[in-house]
């Protein structure tokens, strides 16, 4: 009888372990960090007002400089973050390579600004802003669209798609602290415990915006350029197409592409991916939007999804007004 117990408790124990084993290897598997799938080098020069955001001194997002002192990236790159942490980030422009080089810029990041609506279960209002510690000069400002555009956009349809979706992938690079029951990351979104984002609490103004439906569009970052793969020191750029909200949601659902805040755009074997979160997205020049989430990475039946800049052209505009650097730097020396 001793014996069978025995044998019982060691049964339990490999079982236990193994199945540890199994959920330790399916976590990593999400963590893993991904760039701009199926894209290739980006020509010196180019995007010079590409920024590279860190976590101590890690690569975190992508953002872009719309401002010598401001930089716009992705909400979930910085939700979950306390106020105390804010000194542990900082970024770097006018670079080619994640590791800087011989005219590459850093800029410490003295305060962010996280949209007040912000929804990190649904990536509503995936929208944020950078302020930083001394101006970027000599950079080429990145250019954001009119806000005041008439509406175009198709009315969604509500067919679902019928393929099994994979794993949501927020396009971040750091480990996650818990996983979302309506999308699962496979990246980092960090939310320490007890810890609270830095918001603002004014709602944002409701404005009209353009679809951009079937136009050609840039994306570019550094990440990884496969689902598992290791991370591109190179930037790397791709041309994509923007898809119409109808597609988008027929591809999700309208429960989670929500056309008035986010476009999605596609290319047989190219998207952004982990790593690339907060990057822009470009239409004849202009960033219409900023990366987000998406199922997998360049997965043929889902369209990578972006945050839809023209949404938030006034609510960017009112943030760097209500948030100037002396006014900031003279709040943190009080502190």
């Amino acid at each position: 009888m001793l014996l069978s117990f025995w044998f019982i408790g060691l049964f339990c124990f490999f079982v236990s372990g193994y199945a540890n084993v199994i959920s330790a290897l399916s976590l990593e598997h999400k963590m893993q960090t991904i760039s701009i799938v199926g894209g290739v080098p980006a020509e010196p020069g180019e995007f010079q007002n590409l920024i590279i955001l860190r976590y101590n001194n890690k690569l975190r997002c992508g953002g872009s400089l719309i401002a010598p002192n401001f930089v716009l990236t992705a909400a979930h790159c910085l939700y979950g973050f306390s106020i105390a942490k804010t000194s542990a980030f900082s970024v770097m422009a006018n670079t080619l390579n994640l590791d800087g080089g011989d005219k590459s810029i850093t800029r410490a990041v003295i305060k962010f600004i996280i949209h007040e609506r912000y929804n990190p279960n649904t990536y509503v209002n995936d929208i944020a802003i950078l302020v930083l510690d001394s101006p970027i000069r000599n950079v080429t400002l990145i250019s954001l669209p009119n806000a005041k555009v008439p509406t175009t956009t198709v009315k969604p349809s509500t067919t679902k798609a019928t393929t099994i979706k994979p794993s949501t992938t927020v396009k971040t690079t750091l480990k996650p602290h818990q996983t979302s029951t309506i999308k699962t990351p496979m990246c980092s979104c960090t939310c320490e415990p007890g810890s609270k984002p830095v918001i603002t609490t004014q709602l944002d103004a409701k404005a009209s915006y353009s679809d951009y439906k079937n136009m050609p569009a840039v994306i570019a970052g550094w990440g990884t350029t496969a689902a598992g793969g290791s991370i591109s020191k190179d930037l790397l750029k791709a041309n994509v197409t923007v898809l119409p909200n109808a597609v988008c949601i027929n591809q999700y659902s309208s429960n989670e592409f929500f056309g008035n805040t986010m476009l999605c755009a596609a290319a047989p074997g190219k998207d952004t991916c982990q790593g690339d979160s907060g990057g822009p997205l470009f239409v004849e020049g202009v960033q219409v939007g900023i990366t987000s989430w998406g199922y997998g990475c360049a997965e043929p039946n889902y369209a990578g999804v972006y945050t839809r800049v023209t949404t938030f052209v006034e609510w960017i505009k009112r943030t760097m007004a209500r948030n100037p650097v002396a006014a900031v730097k003279s709040i943190k020396s009080d502190l």
